[in-house]
């Protein structure tokens, strides 16, 4: 990937996407602080690009920076009032700042535009933040039946009320969050270590890990 931005910035030095994409990869390489430079600079150059916003606000806030990301948030909703990724982050951000019944209004304004964005921030809002599990897996039966999303909401219920052989049935892999579930933190280690040497470049795996 470096690369062709590489090439990309000796193309056009004034390339917004270029520093995008520098932006991105920094955030998968868990480097915020890079992640906010060139974000920054991308944005310098395309004050509406909305993917480099999105960037710049997860990097904020995986740094506690939250004033900084919520205005970076608010920001995108400003330049597109209609982008599904701001609104859907928007509405989880409202969860946790405790005002739920208004990010209950937004899911309701995603849902008649895109069913998989209103479903998701529906189940989100009901299941993590109201304790309403039963009513969290119908949004998320929903989900899955009509859009064609896996059925996370459905088999995180089941996991919540330690209904395990339906967590198995829904999710072949569940294994680690079974065990999670019941405390048994050297399984779940065992178990993402296994992922790490099947899947070496997902690099939530070895955080996962750290947290077990």
């Amino acid at each position: 990937a470096r690369e062709y931005l590489d090439r990309a910035q000796e193309l056009d030095p004034g390339l917004a996407d270029a520093h995008g994409g520098r932006a991105l990869l920094a955030l998968t390489d868990d480097d915020p602080e890079a992640t906010i430079v060139h974000a920054e600079k991308a944005l310098a150059i395309n004050p509406s690009y909305i993917d480099a916003m999105n960037w710049l606000q997860l990097a904020y806030r995986s740094l506690g920076r939250y004033a900084e990301s919520d205005a970076t948030l608010e920001r995108t909703l400003t330049v597109d009032p209609l982008n599904l990724i701001g609104r859907s982050n928007y509405s989880r951000r409202l969860c946790y700042t405790g005002r739920v019944d208004e990010a209950r209004e937004l899911a309701d304004q995603l849902q008649r535009d895109n069913l998989s964005s209103g479903y998701a921030a529906h189940a989100d809002a009901t299941m993590y933040f109201e304790g309403n599990i039963a009513d969290a897996m119908s949004w998320g039966l929903k989900l899955g039946a009509e859009t064609g999303h896996a059925y996370g909401y459905v088999w995180a219920g089941f996991l919540l009320t330690r209904k395990y052989d339906e967590v198995r049935r829904l999710y072949e892999d569940a294994d680690h969050l079974i065990a999670g579930a019941e405390g048994r933190w050297d399984d779940v280690v065992s178990n993402l270590k296994q992922w790490m040497e099947d899947y070496p470049l997902l690099d939530q795996l070895p955080l996962d890990t750290a947290h077990a």
